[in-house]
């Protein structure tokens, strides 16, 4: 009878370690950080919104090969005769929001805006329960460790004179909102004739406390598993490469490096947010559950999420 993984326990409850970016707050009405212009009268103004927020878990990818025995986790996945985990990766989902509203209130100032800031929340904890080193300290501001989560502690938000006549060279304004949610690792869930989505189920591809055995290739998986792991081909997966001797906080550039680390960070938070726009289908994140591409080798453009041609990371700030 084939093997299948027992369930992993609940993603524990060790208080993630948060490294504020660059500080900020959600903030409401008229008080911004930045600001510009003189009095005016009252509105209406437009009143334009963008915030992200990303949660991961990272995963085992490759291992060394030795017998099959049912263990699973960051460091090696075998019990009784180690089989060092030589590549780990990130499995995230992605929540975008963008919004322009009209808005009619009384204003100091003709116009105002304040930047987008994140922060990191990393968890030293995996969702198996295990240790993989610490998060916290002055110089491991930017480690993402075992899992966590990519927020937007102060949102981006800019408020101009509304533009209800258009011109030659300025577009009138019109109001929009979108809220976008996806994934960048999905799971293939028969062979031969692939098929995405049991029958008469929904599968969760949205679930990043999968087993750690979904997530290993066929070459390393240790015995069958009723999943086969398909990443999203979006070319932005956050491989790590190890060498010889499984995950730990320390294998993570971040790690006593702010440096290095803010750089990986602003390149994993960039290059996450430029497939939001893609116009090729392939590179945008799938839905949580892909149901029309059953049969077809890959995730289908119906079950791609739509492109989202609001969002920009020139609002971002890193400082």
């Amino acid at each position: 009878m084939p093997f299948t993984p027992a369930p992993l326990a609940p993603t524990p409850a060790d208080p993630p370690t948060d490294n504020t970016l660059s500080g900020g707050t959600w903030v409401s009405g008229p008080g911004f950080n930045q600001t510009s212009g003189g009095p005016t009268a009252a509105g209406p103004y437009s009143e334009v919104t963008q915030w992200i927020s990303i949660d991961y878990t990272r995963n085992p990818r490759y291992c060394t090969i030795s017998p099959p025995t049912s263990e699973h986790n960051l460091t090696a996945v075998s019990g009784t005769q180690t089989r060092n985990v030589i590549a780990t990766y990130l499995h995230f989902n992605i929540t975008v929001h963008n919004s322009k509203k009209k808005i009619i209130q009384d204003y100091t100032l003709s116009s105002s805006y304040q930047p987008q800031k994140f922060a990191v929340q990393a968890n030293r904890l995996g969702k198996d329960g295990g240790f993989y080193g610490e998060v916290s300290g002055p110089n491991n501001l930017y480690v993402f460790g075992a899992q966590g989560s990519i927020i937007t502690t102060q949102p981006y938000v800019s408020r101009q004179p509304w533009i209800s006549t258009a011109t030659a060279t300025i577009p009138a304004d019109v109001e929009y909102e979108l809220t976008t949610q996806g994934t960048n690792g999905y799971f293939q869930v028969s062979g031969g004739d692939p098929s995405w989505t049991p029958e008469g189920s929904v599968f969760d591809h949205c679930d990043i406390n999968e087993n750690y055995a979904s997530y290993l290739v066929a070459t390393s998986r240790l015995e069958h598993v009723s999943q086969w792991p398909w990443l999203n081909n979006i070319g932005h997966n956050d491989n790590f490469p190890i060498a010889g001797g499984g995950y730990n906080t320390s294998a993570e550039v971040a790690f006593g490096d702010n440096v290095a680390g803010l750089q990986k960070l602003i390149y994993f938070i960039e290059a996450a947010c430029a497939k939001l726009g893609s116009s090729n289908f392939q590179q945008r994140y799938a839905l949580n559950s892909p149901f029309t591409s059953n049969g077809t080798g890959f995730i289908q453009e119906p079950d791609r999420v739509q492109i989202n041609p609001y969002y920009t990371t020139a609002r971002h700030d890193y400082t």
